[in-house]
């Protein structure tokens, strides 16, 4: 299967799983930065925030991609990509559990005006 002229299938899943792995690194460093109290510089926190989140957007429009144009996981070629069709699934369905967590949290609190732990 060819998603672009002169790239492979294999080949793109490769790079996503590295693009997710470098992503998890990305987003572990940006929360280490959030949650420090030795930085003070909001503007440094809110943009490592902002620019991760349009990072794991980015990521996860790949992931649906793949999952979208690929076989089942157990008609994969190698045990490679099938475990890395699986590893993205499991990542389409944590994307999932963030947006109707957060879907959740922002309606009980434009019910109430308040925030769910303060009920």
């Amino acid at each position: 299967m060819v998603l672009k002229p002169g790239v492979d299938f294999v080949d793109h899943v490769k790079g996503v799983r590295i693009q997710l792995i470098v992503l998890h690194l990305v987003l572990i460093v940006t929360n280490f930065v959030m949650h420090s109290t030795r930085i003070k510089n909001l503007t440094v926190k809110y943009s490592l925030t902002f620019i991760g989140m349009l990072a794991y957007i980015y990521v996860i429009i790949e992931i649906a991609l793949i999952i979208y144009l690929s076989p089942y996981p157990s008609n994969s070629p190698n045990l490679a990509t099938g475990g890395a069709l699986i590893w993205f699934s499991v990542e389409m369905w944590a994307w999932y559990g963030i947006v109707i967590s957060n879907t959740l949290f922002q309606g009980v609190r434009a019910m109430t005006g308040k925030l769910p732990l303060d009920l």
